[in-house]
């Protein structure tokens, strides 16, 4: 997928910050069989998430699941939503 500037440029940033998101969305994708790809605005809030909390994350890699699920539970809620009112 081709994320937005801002969006690769926070993933550049979390990548400098020692977090390989590039590495993780790989991982995750092929554990999960996952076929679309994640929403621009997901990535975009683990990333901010990441940058918020990590000094405080001991293991990266159960933390950027936890916040991808949580984060793309509330983007799909909110598009299955947004669809149903048209």
């Amino acid at each position: 997928m081709k994320y937005s500037t801002i969006t690769q440029e926070l993933m550049e940033n979390v990548k400098k910050e020692g977090l390989d998101i590039w590495a993780m969305i790989g991982l995750f994708k092929r554990r999960s069989k996952l076929k679309p790809d994640i929403p621009d605005e997901v990535v975009r809030k683990v990333c901010l998430e990441y940058i918020r909390y990590k000094g405080k994350i001991d293991k990266t890699f159960p933390y950027f699941l936890e916040v991808l699920k949580r984060e793309s539970h509330r983007y799909f809620a909110r598009k299955n939503v947004e669809e149903h009112q048209k």
